[in-house]
């Protein structure tokens, strides 16, 4: 037969079960005050410069991040002519872009770019304000492999920070990696490297030494390509390529400039071209572009 429970057990039981939903919630509560007093302290310091230029404290611009500084840049800065490239233009400072063009210059850099990474840039860019000019340096290796292809070396890509939906920020506010720059910068730790000039973010052309020697002594003349591992490309691939990203941007704003401009590659480069037998390729995307 059941066996009868004592009644002050019977008793607290609810009073447990009243107990575990009180922890439950507070648990929960406590929880969401410290993420909210995590994003707030992120968009407050913002240190990807994703809400405001300036910010609360003097941006800073880490080499290996451009994909998440680059967007609020196109954003929020204060511009009519755009540069888009991948890093043979980090060198190239804003005032150079503003004293060539006549106004003010942004350069939104990123190494390794690819054709589909140029037209998402470029459309953030559009998106936010009238651009009157918007200078596109194409580089052939761009538009290898399929239109939304992306360099394997290019690092992440926080499609999130290109839109203008602050709804789809939580990766960006609720980020460790967010809060410990975030920290850094409210600490002034300068432990890690960057660099804090607005007129030159991407700059790196201190740490190199141009000269002739310093590229033969790390090539291999019977393969130059061994050192950078540029995948081959055909004419109907960047062609594809070239009309499903960049043309529908030239269509759709009409009401500004796209100056086309083609890398000065050194004369390695060219060979490197005849060598993989990219040459011929090469010159008649150019020709089918201008045409």
């Amino acid at each position: 037969p059941p066996v009868a429970m004592p009644a002050a057990d019977s008793e607290s039981m609810p009073q447990a079960a009243a107990a575990a939903r009180r922890w439950f919630a507070a648990s929960i509560g406590i929880a969401v005050a410290v993420l909210a007093a995590i994003a707030a302290f992120n968009a407050w310091v913002d240190p990807f410069q994703q809400y405001r230029i300036p910010g609360s404290f003097p941006a800073r611009y880490y080499t290996s991040l451009h994909r998440y500084i680059v967007p609020g840049l196109a954003k929020n800065a204060r511009y009519d002519t755009l540069l888009s490239g991948s890093s043979i233009i980090e060198n190239t400072t804003n005032s150079a872009i503003g004293k060539a063009c006549g106004g003010a210059g942004l350069n939104v850099a990123m190494p390794a770019l690819t054709a589909s990474e140029q037209a998402l840039i470029v459309a953030t860019a559009l998106a936010a304000r009238p651009v009157a000019r918007a200078v596109l340096v194409l580089d052939f290796n761009a538009f290898s492999g399929s239109p939304d292809e992306r360099h394997p070396l290019a690092g992440p890509l926080p499609r999130y920070l290109y839109d203008r939906n602050p709804f789809n920020d939580f990766p960006y506010l609720l980020s460790w990696g967010v809060l410990v720059k975030s920290l850094r910068i409210f600490a002034d730790d300068r432990s890690e490297r960057f660099r804090m000039d607005v007129d030159a973010p991407w700059w790196w052309a201190d740490d190199k030494r141009f000269a002739r020697d310093e590229v033969v002594k790390r090539l291999d003349v019977r393969d130059l390509n061994a050192q950078f591992q540029q995948p081959p490309r055909d004419l109907a691939g960047m062609q594809e390529s070239f009309g499903r990203n960049l043309l529908p941007l030239f269509v759709a704003h009409p009401k500004t400039e796209f100056v086309l401009v083609w890398p000065p590659y050194s004369i390695v480069v060219w060979a490197d071209f005849v060598q993989r037998r990219q040459l011929d390729v090469s010159l008649d995307f150019k020709r089918w572009v201008f045409s």
